[in-house]
């Protein structure tokens, strides 16, 4: 029996090897919990685990964890236990929990999508640590990712339970006992309620041990180490799995199969721990997580616990330490020596000894010799990790792509131990253990012993270490995963001089090669956001939060109807391939199975053949050699004569830069859910583009469109992903449902879906530019490559549905590249050079429309004075001037952004009900976190003068908006609440007669009777479709300026944001909260395009190598700015918009390139060290390792 939510299941016909999370959604139908990636990396499958110690049964053990990872057979070992899921803590209907009404009141919540697991981890925080730090809540958030907001405002909101919050914060204090009691649950979860069914959770018992035999494979619990020694001795012959966490399968998704597996959590021995005088001796029962409580614990005894505590701290994130132990990622390291193991560079630097045992004998190895040891049959009993000596020093060292959850570039640990003899300090003894170098190199032996008996107070000895190292490192290349050998090379130097010049006293070190021995320090976020509101017009511009056993293989041939699921005139792009394979992913045949989980087992058995292959195009570079180039997309623009301007400038430049790729990220992945009907399909489908999903699905199955009913209540994040993509999903899902006659629900996991399906376009931009010496701009050449992949569907050249800011990052950034080069060729400000090419009002554009209310200019100097951009450059400047090692650049980034209406169209509808007066709700748009429903609320209730409870939207479909277009753009928002307010005075002009007839201040319910009794339509629609501008003008313009700084750590490449101040123009924001919001979390996904996020793919078949969370990395809630100030432009009414506003979604994430060319001006204050002031181009992502090695880092500059 397992225990949910106070609930007890019988789970004795169950699987023990399903996962928790498919337990709850698919057994029990509690999906509050969300699951999007299976490998424990982002955050929202999150749940919180309650069982009694194993060692001290009196307490509790409260952890949260990912249940996507967690197996349920692994619950039966842990004696009275209690899963709370976020149904237990609170709802809409039932009432919602603090956190989650803090949560919204923050505007923390955009999809959604997220917002349990943030929640449940929050949630799991408190249980532990009824009064937590700022710090601990920063802290605690290392394992969940959010796409919409930016992080900011969940910080906020979940920084606000701190008792010491600033009393500006929204929200009072709420009482620990209120956060400790579960509403479904009636009681606080303490260990006396769980008293009366101990005997229904305890764990199982018995000599054999046996909890499950079935399909050839065998689950054991022993309680006894005496019976596990058994079992391993009987299945000695067998492949046999030791389960604690397997939190493993995470990371080696395909190992196995094992015949045999035995959880361990029910043997109490394997959970003590003890302090003694050699060291620490903990047992292998022990998570990470108590494991580094304990080393803090004991941190008096040995100045190394508190190392090998922080280094711990950067494995995987605070879940996946709380369910997995130090010896299950041993026991990784040891089956996969490849495996970059921190717990193994700490426990071998430090000096531990391992003790393995089996039923005959005990016998205790180093962590290098564990990793011969045959363990058939053992069993990784203990670590004892030794206490430094007084004259030794140690420290460690990790260098990842992003400062949270990630795996390493290259760790580092040293030991050393010093004799000092007349003024000098001699090395007696030193370790140095690397990892991420490759597969064999661990011990930097011949440096170990080129530096025993050396005096470090020399040079001579510290180049003569590197020089030794140098050698002796030879980094692996043949991983495309892996960053370069050159890099990881370098950073290995790096680490070891960060570590030398930290045993010297602060008199020998060289004031500016100081800065080498700390690493950045990431104080505690914060952030202001400015904005003006109308209360005399509120709901509209008040901020305020928002609202809301069968198996088969279907193969092409199966397909009813056409192939294709981009219906014309869009060119065909085939569901299932039926012969020909245009890209490594694309599907090929659809299993279909009773469970996702027998689904994905049905594709690791499925055996494809493949013939006549033929070598991939994989780059642009390829693509550009080959001339593999789709018809041109349109005309080239052509203003004036570049040629001739650019030839008679006295300046010319020409250059290259180029922007990679960047998944959507959405954490619902493409899903869609079809059911047959008597005569169509009714389909939930995920999608951005209803009219073009139904019009797809009746081609694909061969019926009229008017028998597909299509149905979207809100999309888990999209960002473009899901506008023409989520098609493929919905086709699939509906020939399955029309061939099997039966309801099916499609989706994709988080690896198909990344191979599946495209991404943001890569690009090269070449370019030449004439320019006067003042730098002001004549003329500019500038060619595009953009990778379209297989399709010439979904271009980002003519028109862009693939991504969520219709191409106008790219296109901002290698404008603000020119600019960065033009001001370097003349040695100028490249503040002042962008300020001097800034447009005017009545400027013409490029297009040939003008620019009546253009106010960039001013902006720009606003700005620029507002956040003392000089006195910050000349604080730079000096704090470079001191510092050889960490560096600070600055970066400001103006922006113009068109929006159209023209292309946009949907139909809204309103409808009264007489009986109460309550209003109804349906647009063309899909609500995906942007807020649409909440601003069409709050425009009608503003509209019709009625309370925003009043008002219910309704979930968007084919049957109310037929033929409306697709969400996106950042237009859909302002274009549907057009609708809704006309709507609205369609209505009031029909009851204007009858209200005239009433008294004075008429209850609205009372005016809605009287029009009904009167014979008053009280439904109104409208259609939705501007006409094109003057000029092929956009409607309007957004402006914007943001300045942002960073700091870098030239030996790692490790860079932080330490601030961004973002002045936007968005008109008369309709809701503030919500605007502020969509500008955060735009911004924070362009830094993750610019910095972060780097697709890897195969050179030889082109599969992408990077589909999961363990090696693409998105921002996580510590990579946003350190301090985060968003200030909306006060009195600034749009005429051109919808009740004076202006859309703020896409147009801020344009002005994100400033943080890349902040880190940029850092590289080159580091470069100038090294007399290489010269341009460079600094292409996206920026990630670590190209900043280091755009540092230009040579140990042979190192010196103390």
């Amino acid at each position: 029996m397992i225990r949910v939510n106070g609930v007890l299941h019988d789970v004795k016909n169950e699987d023990p090897l399903m996962s928790l999370a498919e337990y709850l959604r698919s057994v029990l139908h509690l999906c509050g919990t969300k699951t999007m990636c299976h490998e424990g990396g982002c955050g929202c499958c999150v749940v919180v685990l309650e069982y009694d110690n194993p060692t001290k049964p009196e307490k509790r053990i409260i952890k949260s964890m990912n249940s996507c990872l967690f197996p349920i057979g692994s619950l039966l070992s842990l004696k009275n236990h209690q899963v709370v899921t976020i149904e237990a803590l609170g709802s809409m209907k039932k009432g919602l929990h603090p956190i989650q009404q803090r949560l919204a009141d923050y505007n923390g919540s955009q999809c959604g999508f997220c917002s349990p697991g943030f929640v449940m981890q929050m949630f799991g925080l408190l249980k532990n640590k009824p009064s937590p730090s700022f710090q601990d809540v920063e802290d605690n958030f290392d394992g969940n990712v959010c796409r919409c907001t930016g992080y900011r405002s969940i910080l906020d909101a979940m920084k606000s339970f701190v008792k010491s919050t600033d009393t500006k914060l929204r929200g009072s204090f709420i009482d620990i006992e209120d956060m400790m009691s579960c509403p479904k649950i009636r009681r606080p979860s303490t260990r006396s309620s769980l008293g009366e069914i101990a005997s229904s959770t305890s764990p199982a018992e018995g000599t054999t041990s046996m909890l499950f035999s079935k399909d050839g494979l065998k689950w054991y619990q022993p309680t006894e180490l005496t019976q596990l020694y058994l079992l391993m001795q009987e299945h000695s012959s067998e492949a046999v799995k030791l389960v604690h966490g397997d939190t493993a399968k995470g990371v080696y998704k395909k190992d196995g199969p094992y015949q045999v597996l035995i959880d361990v959590k029910g043997i109490p021995d394997l959970y003590k721990v003890t302090m003694g005088p050699n060291g620490l001796k903990v047992f292998s029962n022990v998570t990470l997580s108590s494991l580094i409580g304990y080393l803090k614990q004991y941190s008096d005894q040995s100045l190394s616990y508190n190392v090998i505590a922080r280094h711990l701290l950067k494995v995987a994130n605070g879940p996946v330490r709380n369910a997995g132990g130090w010896a299950g990622n041993l026991m990784m390291k040891w089956k996969h020596h490849e495996f970059v193991s921190d717990v193994f560079v700490a426990f071998e630097v430090a000096g531990a000894k391992l003790t393995v045992g089996d039923i005959t004998e005990l016998n205790t190895y180093t962590p290098v010799q564990f990793l011969d040891v045959n363990m058939n049959g053992k069993v990784l009993l203990c670590v004892e990790i030794p206490k430094l000596a007084e004259s030794e020093r140690m420290n460690s060292y990790k260098i990842m792509p992003r400062m949270q959850n990630a795996h390493t570039y290259v760790s580092a640990g040293f030991r050393v131990q010093l004799k000092a003899l007349d003024k000098k300090q001699l090395v007696e003894s030193i370790s140095m253990v690397y990892t991420g170098i490759n597969e064999t190199f661990i011990h930097a032996v011949a440096t170990e012993k080129y530096l025993q008996g050396k005096d470090i107070t020399a040079n001579a000895t510290l180049q003569g270490a590197l020089t030794t190292l140098d050698k002796e490192i030879i980094p692996d290349e043949d991983n495309p995963l892996l960053a370069s050998a050159e890099y990881r090379k370098s950073l290995a130097l790096g680490l070891f001089y960060k570590f030398f010049l930290s045993l010297l006293s602060e008199g020998v070190v060289s004031p500016c090669n100081r800065s080498a021995t700390c690493s950045l320090e990431r104080p505690v976020s914060t952030g202001e956001q400015t904005f003006s509101s109308k209360p005399e017009e509120y709901p509209l511009t008040k901020p305020m939060p928002k609202l809301s056993a069968y198996k088969q293989v279907l193969k092409a041939s199966d397909i009813p109807g056409c192939n294709t699921f981009m219906p014309p005139p869009y060119e065909a792009e085939e569901i299932l391939s039926s012969g020909p394979v245009l890209y490594a992913g694309q599907p090929i045949a659809l299993c279909i199975a009773d469970s996702q989980h027998h689904a994905l087992e049905m594709v690791e058995v499925v055996k494809v053949t493949y013939q006549d292959q033929q070598p991939p195009i994989v780059t642009l570079d390829e693509a550009i050699e080959k001339k593999s180039f789709y018809p041109s997309p349109g005309k080239g623009l052509l203003v004036g004569h570049p040629e001739d301007a650019i030839s008679e400038s006295p300046c010319k430049i020409e250059g290259e830069v180029r922007a990679g790729e960047q998944y959507h990220f959405h954490m619902e992945t493409q899903i869609c859910r079809c059911m047959p009907t008597e005569d169509g399909l009714d389909v939930q489908a995920a999608s951005q583009w209803l009219d073009l999903a139904q019009q797809a699905i009746a081609c694909a199955i061969g019926i009229p469109a008017t028998d597909i009913n299509i149905s979207a209540k809100r999309l888990g994040g999209a960002y473009g992903g899901k506008a023409t993509r989520a098609s493929l999903v919905a086709c699939g899902a509906a020939v399955a449902a029309t061939v099997l006659c039966r309801p099916v629900r499609c989706i994709m996991d988080l690896s198909t879906n990344m191979k599946a399906v495209g991404k943001r376009h890569s690009y090269i931009f070449k370019y030449k530019v004439g320019f006067n010496e003042d730098g002001k701009l004549n003329g500019i050449i500038i060619t595009y490559y953009a990778d379209n992949g297989c399709s010439p569907n979904d271009n980002e050249v003519g028109e862009s549905l693939v991504f969520s800011d219709n191409g106008s990052l790219p296109n901002i950034f290698v404008i603000e590249t020119i600019l960065e080069h033009v001001a370097k060729f003349l040695n100028l400000d490249p503040i002042a050079v962008k300020q001097k090419n800034l447009y005017v009002q009545g400027d013409i554009t490029p297009l040939g429309f003008n620019l009546p209310y253009c106010s960039i200019r001013d902006l720009y100097s606003i700005q620029l004075e507002k956040v003392d951009v000089a006195g910050r450059l000349q604080a730079i400047k000096k704090f470079n001037a001191d510092n050889r090692w960490k560096k600070k650049g600055l970066a400001v980034v103006p922006l113009k952004y068109g929006l159209y209406w023209s292309e946009s169209y949907y139909l809204c509808t309103v409808s009264i009900f007489a009986s109460d007066g309550s209003v109804m709700i349906s647009q063309g748009g899909i609500e995906s976190g942007q807020g649409l429903d909440t601003k069409v609320a709050q425009v009608c209730a503003y509209a019709l003068g009625i309370p925003v409870n009043s008002i219910s939207i309704k979930p968007t479909t084919t049957i109310s908006s037929p033929n409306s277009g697709p969400t996106g753009g950042s237009m859909t928002s302002e274009l549907n609440c057009l609708g809704v307010k006309n709507c609205c005075e369609i209505l009031k002009k029909r009851m204007d007669p009858v209200k005239d007839t009433l008294p004075p201040g008429t209850p609205w319910k009372d005016l809605v009777a009287a029009c009904f009794k009167a014979k008053v339509n009280l439904t109104a629609q409208y259609w939705v479709w501007p006409d094109a501008q003057p000029k092929r003008a956009p409607q309007y313009n957004s402006y914007g300026v943001t300045v942002a700084e960073a700091d870098l750590d030239v030996l790692t490449g490790e860079n932080q944001i330490s601030q961004v101040d973002i002045l936007f123009d968005c008109g008369e924001s309709m809701n503030p909260d919500i605007d502020i919001g969509q500008v955060e979390g735009a911004f924070v996904m362009g830094m993750g395009y610019w910095l972060l996020e780097k697709m890897i793919y195969d050179p030889k078949t082109g599969e992408v190598l990077n589909a999961g969370t363990w090696d693409y990395k998105p921002p996580f809630s510590k990579s946003i700015p350190i301090n985060f100030n968003i200030e909306l432009l006060k009195n600034a009414p749009n005429p051109m918009g919808v009740l004076r506003s202006k859309a703020s979604g896409e147009p801020p994430q344009c002005m994100s390139c400033a943080t890349l060319f902040a880190v940029k001006h850092a590289i080159e204050a580091a470069r100038q060290d090294v007399g290489k002031d010269t341009y460079f181009p600094l292409s996206g992502p920026a990630t670590v390792d190209v900043i280091q090695s755009s540092c230009l880092v040579d140990y042979k500059h190192f010196s103390i």
